[in-house]
């Protein structure tokens, strides 16, 4: 029984349109919960609310404590025996280096590839940039087919109408 931590309850759901709107109880714990319902018997109630008087949230999660840390010592001793007994694979030995230079726990990510740089196609414009910004400061509202056409006539072998 959970005497100490509360949690919400749903008290409704409705939908309107796509949206789902959920309304809530006071949050209370599993312990406010029995005592407030009405099919639990008094006696159960009674025996639950003895009980509650002899806890001590401080103390339990002392206790608590105390027994994860006994249990993972526990663990610990047991994992060294185990190790100590079958034979350690050789690509296992490095398995736990990042730890120890300060990783909190190794990883097995593929290291960061440099980006390769792009040789950029020449254009059939480049000859021609300085003409065509030559042509666009005389007239700025000069569209790309005006300019295209222009190219067409001073140089029909690379340039055609299509």
């Amino acid at each position: 029984m959970n005497f100490f931590q509360p949690s919400f309850k749903l008290k409704e759901k409705r939908r309107e349109g796509a949206k789902v709107i959920k309304c809530y109880h006071d949050p209370s714990t599993p312990y406010e919960q029995v005592l407030a319902h009405p099919m639990v018997a008094e006696a159960v109630k009674e025996r639950l609310h003895v009980q509650y008087r002899t806890l001590d949230p401080v103390a339990l999660l002392a206790e608590m404590r105390a027994a994860q840390t006994e249990l993972g010592e526990r663990i610990d001793r047991r994992a060294g025996k185990m190790l100590t007994r079958l034979p350690v694979p050789s690509r296992a030995k490095t398995l736990g280096k990042t730890a120890e230079a300060g990783e909190p726990r190794g990883t097995h990510r593929r290291p960061k590839r440099n980006y390769i740089r792009r040789v950029r196609t020449p254009s059939m414009l480049d000859p021609h940039v300085a003409t065509i910004e030559g042509w666009l400061v005389a007239e700025p509202q000069l569209t790309a087919l005006a300019i295209v056409g222009r190219l067409n006539e001073r140089h029909p072998e690379q340039f055609c109408k299509k």
